[in-house]
């Protein structure tokens, strides 16, 4: 029986996987640590301990016999404060890795992102799992997933795990999803380049399936997760039924940039330097998940429906519960 312990809980991904998990008859028991409250689970097999990933962990491993952690802890959504954002991806990540092994923790599941891999003119896709790791300069969350696989695999190569597994998405999205991005092309009017890269999205319920077998398998490897074709940001507003300003990248990139440092959020809600995911490709292949016998159940252009229905059935109600006032 599995013994699951989960940073970063209460996040989309997180709390998706202690709902998942809290169904499956062969997880014994559920350990949630993050510093935000989760959802209300209705489960005796769920423990919520507030903790931060920075803090040794070690001792919490051992009180509740945990044999999996899964480290899904990371700052998503980009903050001003670049130190604190590399405390807790980084610093963060190694406090967790040091203390599992420790512990004598059995696997090891990292949460990546498909960002390691750069998205670059020069780029050959599909990547797979050898293709080199460039993330963007600049690009603080995609730098710092580099440096956090390079901490997991230091310690995968002294035997300090059984097995070890990495998971590198692409952008994940799911009905509930509220990024960056889907904020920005959610609204009505919202600034684009006039050409993009198509990106490759993962539905958030295929994410979680993987990962809960990876969890059963213990299944040791690198993993690209992404759903088969890609969409523009410029789709997926037309989708939405909502209008887009292109702006070149020799202007939007400098705009971008003074409006993030002086925080006007209409504009961008995300460094300049993310705006090279938009225009250069970094789109995986993703025949390593496939040989664990996993099929999508999304690929891009329908997980991009379920938020875009999902997000027309939340306008809707706002419109009408305006109408009634």
């Amino acid at each position: 029986m599995k013994r699951v312990l989960i940073t970063g809980s209460s996040g989309e991904i997180g709390s998706a996987l202690v709902r998942s998990l809290l169904s499956d008859p062969q997880i014994e028991r559920v350990v949630g640590v993050d510093l935000q409250q989760p959802d209300k689970f209705h489960s005796s097999k769920f423990l919520f301990i507030p903790r931060n990933v920075r803090e040794p962990l070690d001792v919490l491993f051992r009180e509740h016999a945990i044999n999996t952690v899964v480290h899904a802890a990371f700052v998503v959504q980009p903050i001003h404060d670049t130190a604190l954002q590399y405390a807790v991806d980084v610093e963060g990540t190694r406090s967790v890795v040091q203390s599992a092994a420790a512990a004598k923790v059995e696997s090891f599941v990292q949460l990546s992102s498909a960002t390691v891999y750069g998205a670059h003119a020069d780029q050959q896709e599909p990547l797979s799992e050898e293709s080199p790791l460039r993330p963007n300069r600049g690009l603080l969350y995609a730098e710092h997933k580099v440096a956090a696989e390079a901490i997991v695999e230091q310690f995968r190569s002294q035997g300090a795990f059984r097995t070890v597994s990495v998971l590198r998405p692409s952008f994940v999205a799911g009905p509930a999803s509220r990024n960056a991005l889907f904020r920005h092309i959610s609204r009505p009017l919202a600034v684009l380049p006039p050409a993009q890269c198509p990106l490759q999205l993962t539905h958030i319920e295929d994410v979680v399936e993987i990962l809960r077998r990876v969890i059963h398998r213990t299944a040791d490897g690198i993993f690209n997760v992404g759903g088969e074709g890609a969409l523009t940001a410029s789709q997926m507003m037309a989708r939405l039924h909502n209008y887009s300003l292109t702006v070149p990248y020799p202007i939007l990139r400098p705009l971008g940039a003074v409006a993030w440092k002086t925080r006007f959020s209409w504009l961008t809600e995300v460094p300049a330097e993310a705006i090279v995911l938009l225009r250069h490709p970094w789109r995986v292949r993703t025949d390593a998940v496939r040989a664990l016998g996993f099929r999508f159940r999304y690929d891009t252009r329908a997980t991009f429906d379920d938020f875009a229905e999902a997000e027309l059935r939340r306008r809707f109600t706002a419109t009408r519960g305006t109408s009634r006032q």
